[in-house]
Formats: C-alpha cells, structure tokens, sequence
C-alpha cells in the first residue's frame, strides 16, 4: 500500500508477499498498487469493496480483528508498544481481552468507513479527527503503511480466490483515500508538537547551563604555581 509517499523518512516498507497469509490469491506487487491506487474509485468498484467487505465482515468483527492484528505485528512488531494491551499477560497469544476489543472497534472503523465511501464529504471529517486523535497514541504517518499493508492480507485471507485483481486495486484505492486523508490531517497537528518538543529541549538545556554558571563562577581561582 505505499500509494502515498512520505515528504520525510520513515520506516522501510515490507513486501505484502514476505507475510504469511492465505496462498489462494496471488498479491499485487507494491509498486504496481502504488500507481493503480492514485486513480479514481469509481461506482462499480465502490460496490466491490462493499460486496467483499460484507463476506469478509461475515467471519465476525472480533475473529477479522484478531486476523488484521497477527498481521500487523508480523509486518512491524514494535508495533505492539502504540497499544495499551500491550502490557496484557501473553498478549501474543490473541486471546486477550484488550487485544480482542481494540480489534473489534478498529473493524468496526474500517466498516464505517466503507459505509461512507459513497459520501465523502460527511466521512472526511470523521477520518481527519480520528488521525488527529491518534497523534496522542503516538502513531506516525509509516504507521498507516503498515495497517495498509495488514489490511489488504486480512482481506486476502477472508476472501481466498476470490480476492483478485478486480477486488485487490479497489481496495488500494480505499486505503488511499483513507491513509492520505488522515496523515494530511495529522502533518500540523505533529509539526506543532515537533516545535514544542524543540523548545521544551531548548528551555532545558538552557536551565541547565544557568544552573551550571553560578557555581562555576562561585569556584575558587586554581593555585598559582
């Protein structure tokens, strides 16, 4: 899903064909999404995404979610420290109770978003303030390669064969749209706690220097030889 280009360094992107998934779909390569994913969604490939999201949705939101996170943590397994599961006993096994739950709403998000893609002025607004949000949790705008990433192999393994070309390039575009409109959303949010982390170092580095001068200046003279 590298559709979008980062303006500054991030993380290096991992192959969608280095995960382990389902093998009844042959993955698009990145570069070829990337260019595919800029173009246009039209209506029919609206109804594609809708119609493919319903049958994978159909596994149950909880099971889909425990799905999407083995991926992610598979794709980027620092990762896991952005939650607050992370901290759950055996959290690695997917059975916890926080994991499960956080899976559940962020399907849920993807299913509304979905909802929403035939009106994006109304879903627009509901993604800019969810990406702002998420600035405080610490999730950077690489972080949405990854989800992309995990997103589309989670689909491959609810959809099997079926999750070919024709469903693949419409859901590149999805996530496009999606990721595009967040990091957008979140670019001055973080420039803004960029300077204000700068200056919090200055102003320290500054209390320590006037801590520093007076008993510098209170020191005795060294002996004269």
């Amino acid at each position: 899903m590298g559709a979008y280009q980062q303006k500054e360094c991030c993380a290096p992107a991992t192959d969608v064909n280095d995960v382990v998934g389902s093998e009844a779909a042959l993955m698009l390569i990145d570069e070829l999404i990337a260019e595919r994913a800029l173009q246009p969604l039209t209506d029919a490939e609206i109804g594609i995404v809708e119609n493919t999201w319903k049958q994978v949705a159909g596994l149950g939101v909880e099971t889909v979610g425990v799905i999407l996170f083995k991926h992610i943590f598979t794709i980027a397994p620092d990762a896991l420290g952005l939650f607050a599961f992370r901290k759950e006993p055996n959290v690695k096994t997917y059975e916890t109770p926080g994991l499960r739950a956080h899976g559940v709403r962020v399907v849920t998000t993807v299913g509304a978003a979905v909802d929403g893609l035939r009106n994006l002025p109304a879903l627009v607004p509901v993604l800019q303030e969810l990406a702002i949000k998420h600035v405080g949790y610490g999730v950077l705008p690489e972080h949405y390669e990854v989800v992309g990433k995990a997103l589309m192999l989670t689909l491959k393994d609810g959809l099997g064969a079926a999750f070919t070309e024709r469903v693949q390039v419409p859901w590149a575009k999805v996530w496009h749209t999606i990721s595009k409109t967040m990091i957008d959303a979140q670019a001055p949010v973080l420039c803004e706690k960029k300077a204000e982390e700068a200056e919090a170092e200055e102003a320290a580095a500054s209390a320590v220097v006037a801590a520093q001068a007076p008993a510098e200046a209170g020191a005795p003279a060294p002996a004269q030889l």
